[in-house]
């Protein structure tokens, strides 16, 4: 009873998080230590649950995704920049998996955990703090940002495997940094995560068929999961993220990450 409530609300967290700059899979990455499970296994089970925002935010966006997928004649601005971000994130996000957070110790972040994602929503904070003051200034849409600039978009995205550190929250903040429209930097920094998501996953298939994985799947619990994720993802999207778009969350995940800090401190001591 108590595993099917882990999973009915990781997909609960999960449907609303996404859609707000304050690490979703950070979210559940406390929900997996709060339940028992080790950082890594709550790090990776999050991997599965973002599948059920994953269809949400290509349904919300299915005109997008028909032209990038559908329109091969053509060169789709938002298709140039989903391979150009992509191929960015795993420079830095694949590097990241395989040398920090595979390497990590399962005992020792299961105590650090709170200490690691608390730090990490300080630099979320950071980012969406600074990101806020180009506001009124932003001209530029998606199609108008040169190579360098989208690689480095996507670079940053890469950085968000570290639970704690948002990935909505970094990539638009970047896109506001180069002066995108705060309206087109929410659109990109979502149409960004379907690719970096379906990555993810791709990994941790790759890392079970090797036989590098410790971890054991609750497979019915992570399909309630990603079902719930679905449902509640669909039906608070469109509010959320207008939601999101108005209201600075800088001091929020300052505070939260404050409060995790405080509470890793404690653990450890």
């Amino acid at each position: 009873m108590i595993d099917f409530l882990f999973y009915v609300l990781l997909g609960v967290v999960q449907g609303i998080a996404e859609w707000l700059p304050v690490s979703s899979e950070g979210m559940l990455t406390l929900v997996g230590l709060a339940f028992g499970y080790d950082f890594s296994q709550s790090i990776r089970i999050a991997i599965w649950i973002h599948l059920g925002t994953l269809i949400a935010a290509v349904i919300y966006y299915f005109e997008d995704w028909k032209r990038i997928l559908l329109d091969i004649r053509n060169s789709v601005p938002e298709r140039n920049f989903l391979i150009i971000t992509t191929i960015g994130t795993a420079v830095t996000g694949i590097p990241i998996k395989i040398w920090v957070l595979d390497a990590l110790d399962a005992d020792i972040m299961s105590v650090l955990g709170y200490l690691v994602i608390g730090i990490a929503l300080l630099v979320t904070s950071a980012l969406i703090y600074f990101s806020r003051k180009t506001f009124e200034t932003n001209l530029k849409e998606i199609k108008d940002l040169s190579f360098f600039e989208q690689f480095l978009i996507g670079i940053a995205q890469g950085f968000t495997i570290i639970p704690g550190i948002s990935r909505s929250g970094t990539t638009v903040s970047a896109l506001l940094l180069e002066k995108v429209d705060s309206e087109e930097s929410f659109r990109g920094s979502f149409l960004m995560s379907v690719p970096a998501v379906l990555g993810g996953v791709v990994l941790d298939i790759i890392d079970i068929s090797q036989s590098t994985s410790n971890v054991s799947y609750n497979i019915g619990g992570i399909i309630i999961g990603i079902l719930l994720a679905f449902i509640f993802g669909i039906l608070t999207i469109h509010t959320l993220i207008n939601f999101a778009r108005k209201i600075n969350f800088a001091t929020f995940t300052f505070i939260f990450g404050v409060i995790l800090i405080i509470i890793g401190l404690v653990l450890i001591l």
